[in-house]
């Protein structure tokens, strides 16, 4: 009022700038070439106390001079975020509760679930999380796989759509990926949907591999 500013207000940006082209993922216009491992999340903060400070700190250093960028952690906190971002490492949060050995598990009922309570925990680590920027990917599933006698291709299909859904409204820079499918090639089906990069994980090579890839 009168060339004198009466309000203002603070907006918090990242800054990341992810893209997809031509099967390659860019990070602020530099090609990202994702070299990770899966991290031991036993740090003191929240639970046993399996892990010191100290040595979670030093498996960092261990890990960065090994040459990796990239860690999966289940149940991250946002002091290992803050930390492994000090380290150059980008983490990629798991929902540890889509990790099952049955698509029941993932979703507590085949006929009807109720997709708005099954992704609440998505919610929860995406509004925890969201503003860190050394995160580039959600996971938001892992090793779901069919449930045998039922025909539940569809219901995990919207189950991961909808986790999908819930963690881009919070974070719409990230991209979401699920690890499902565990050794169905050939035997099952894909889930492939509610996924911005499409992830696959087997413990061994199929032998119709070859040819279920490209389909």
């Amino acid at each position: 009022k009168d060339g004198k500013v009466v309000d203002s207000r603070g907006v918090e940006l990242n800054g990341t700038v992810i893209e997809l082209r031509n099967d390659q993922l860019f990070v602020n216009g530099d090609r990202f070439l994702i070299r990770g491992v899966n991290c031991d999340p036993g740090i003191e903060w929240d639970n046993d106390r399996t892990q010191s400070r100290r040595q979670w700190l030093k498996m960092l250093t261990l890990y960065k001079n090994l040459g990796f960028n990239s860690l999966r952690i289940e149940g991250v906190q946002p002091k290992q975020l803050e930390d492994a971002l000090q380290y150059g490492i980008m983490v990629m949060p798991v929902y540890a509760a889509g990790s099952c050995n049955t698509s029941e598990v993932a979703v507590g009922n085949l006929v009807k679930p109720e997709h708005e309570f099954n992704v609440d925990a998505h919610r929860e680590m995406a509004i925890m999380l969201n503003g860190h920027p050394n995160i580039l990917i959600w996971n938001t599933g892992n090793e779901i796989h069919h449930t045998g006698g039922y025909d539940d291709k569809g219901v995990i299909d919207d189950y991961l759509t909808k986790a999908q859904q819930v963690v881009k409204e919070l974070d719409p820079a990230k991209r979401p990926v699920a690890y499902a499918n565990l050794n169905s090639f050939g035997t099952s089906w894909y889930f492939e949907a509610g996924q911005d990069v499409f992830g696959y994980n087997s413990y061994e090579m199929n032998d119709k591999f070859q040819y279920s890839m490209p389909a």
